[in-house]
């Protein structure tokens, strides 16, 4: 009997194993999906400013997608990735989605753990100028909805929610290595590490060149291999952001070539257009 139990044991672990392996991997492959629609939103129409121009009805499919990644799998780097696209799809068409949310979100705006995945959303569309109807509201709008997202930041007792918090004020300039610095700090194993890390070695070290590149180098060795969720590799970003340094320093020949590099390896690039227009204007004004 004993040993009868041991092999039904060992059957069921060998049958029930693969099931759980199959569907982690069916809910990351969903959510990749969920996470490429919004981007292909975003950028499939660039304008001459190298500005997505986003179609309104197509913006709100876009959020509804990042909003279901957020509640399906908000520690995952397609959720980090995805609170910078989320201002490139507030369009006139988004005061629709605060009519809807309002109702909800504004009663409770200083809670910080009531249905925080939509209200990270909801703050997001409440600081563009489309709820406003003043530029006086649009400024109370946004200082409100800044202040509600460093309380979910600083409160929430979901850190992974804290994080994408983090990473959303981080959009505001002069909070910019701070808030980065406080998203590795909530959460150093988040799977967006090396991407962070990127970001925040380009701006500590924005006008120390060469420690600049060494450390992006440093990066590239030991995080270049992960692969993003846009397809390319992590190395890539790494090289995006090295491109810059060397235009900074008006060193065009090397600019060009990490430039090239990342033309071949990811010729989708997000922001491929902003940088071959950077390096365009210093060759013109190197001649």
């Amino acid at each position: 009997m004993k040993i009868n139990s041991l092999f039904l044991l060992l059957v069921l672990s060998i049958i029930f194993i693969p099931i759980c392996a199959y569907a982690i991997t069916t809910e990351e492959t969903e959510i990749n999906a969920l996470y490429k629609k919004a981007y292909s939103t975003v950028y499939e129409k660039i304008d001459i400013s190298n500005i997505p121009n986003v179609d309104g009805k197509k913006a709100l499919i876009a959020i509804d997608c990042i909003l279901e990644i957020y509640k399906r799998k908000p520690n995952s780097m397609e959720a980090y990735f995805a609170t910078y696209l989320l201002k490139y799809l507030m369009t006139s068409s988004i005061k629709e989605k605060y009519n809807e949310l309002k109702e909800k979100h504004l009663p409770n705006l200083n809670d910080p753990d009531f249905e925080t995945a939509e209200k990270i959303v909801f703050l997001w569309i409440m600081s563009s100028q489309w709820t406003a109807t003043t530029k006086a509201e649009v400024r109370e709008h946004a200082e409100t909805a800044h202040n509600a997202m460093i309380n979910i930041m600083n409160n929430c007792k979901n850190k992974h929610y804290r994080v994408l918090a983090a990473s959303t004020i981080s959009n505001v300039p002069k909070m910019a290595i701070e808030c980065r610095k406080k998203a590795i700090e909530i959460m150093p194993d988040h799977p967006a590490f090396p991407y962070i890390m990127g970001q925040i070695v380009s701006l500590e070290y924005e006008k120390n060149y060469s420690k600049c590149i060494e450390e992006l180098q440093k990066l590239i060795e030991k995080y270049g291999s992960i692969e993003t969720p846009n397809g390319w590799r992590m190395e890539t970003e790494y090289k995006y952001l090295l491109a810059y340094v060397y235009i900074d320093m008006k060193d065009y020949e090397n600019a060009r070539k990490y430039y090239a590099m990342v033309e071949k390896e990811a010729p989708d690039y997000w922001d491929l257009g902003c940088l071959k227009t950077a390096l365009s204007v210093l060759n013109n004004n190197q001649k």
